[in-house]
């Protein structure tokens, strides 16, 4: 194996913004992200040689907002959103002479809403997630696309400065990027 021919390069870029007073917090994110790798390896037990190519780009605004309404009433809200647009060249496998080409936009929109309420030794918590997933691949017409809501709530007692009793329900999608979803594994629906 030869690491000699391997480009790699990504480029990142974020601007924030945040308001804070006593009641109210606020913060804005923007980003910009660009990767693009080039890859050409010879393989000497096999004498294979693969190249694979990809090139990404992600924008993505987020705003989260967290404000008291009362001195025991807080709410908190946010939203994200995000578009990615990657293509990809790769070999089917490394004793395979087939090339796969990948293409796809993807699309990734959440929000979030959540109230607590604290009564003398209670507390009282309600929200939900909501989150859309959209991807489509353009080579083969494929598209994914997914919504879901996820509940949370929890009731907590402080018994004392010591001790509590919290029960809680909550759901959450955790969105993590670059994960490598291809049309092979499931993209059609």
């Amino acid at each position: 194996y030869s690491n000699s021919h391997d480009n790699f390069n990504t480029q990142n870029y974020k601007l924030y913004s945040n308001y804070k007073d006593s009641l109210n917090l606020l913060n804005i994110v923007f980003q910009y992200n660009h990767k693009r790798a080039l890859d050409t390896d010879l393989y000497y037990r096999t004498l294979q040689s693969a190249s694979q190519k990809e090139q990404r780009n992600l924008y993505e605004a987020k705003a989260d907002y967290k404000g008291k309404l009362k001195n025991n009433i807080q709410i908190s809200t946010g939203v994200d959103y995000s578009y990615i647009k990657n293509s990809e060249i790769l070999p089917e496998s490394f004793l395979s002479e087939n090339i796969l080409t990948e293409k796809y936009h993807e699309n990734n929109l959440s929000a979030y809403a959540e109230s607590n309420i604290n009564l003398n030794k209670w507390g009282v918590s309600a929200g939900f997630n909501v989150f859309n997933y959209r991807r489509s691949f353009d080579d083969d017409n494929i598209k994914v696309n997914t919504f879901s809501i996820y509940p949370k709530a929890s009731v907590a007692y402080n018994m004392n400065n010591d001790n509590s009793l919290k029960l809680s329900y909550y759901s959450y999608k955790n969105k993590k990027y670059g994960k490598f979803v291809s049309k092979r594994e499931g993209g059609g629906g």
